[in-house]
């Protein structure tokens, strides 16, 4: 089993006891793409945080796939 993290926050971001989490499935493909985009348009405000997931298949770990992940603006 394979694991990667990646932790960007916004300069002076904090948690407070209202924040609010956000979970999205996304994948390299436009759906994938198109369920970012709509959560971050439709549900993510200032203060919030938005954790992306993604799934790799293990034939892919060490290839092209993994120099493709970049980290998105929010």
């Amino acid at each position: 089993m394979f694991s990667f993290t990646l932790q960007v926050k916004s300069d002076g971001y904090e948690r407070s006891p209202s924040t609010r989490v956000f979970l999205c499935a996304s994948s390299p493909d436009d759906s994938g793409r198109q369920a970012l985009d709509w959560t971050i348009e439709s549900l993510v405000q200032d203060g919030d945080e938005l954790i992306v997931f993604r799934g790799i298949d293990q034939d892919d770990l060490g290839r092209k796939i993994l120099r493709s992940i970049c980290v998105l603006p929010l």
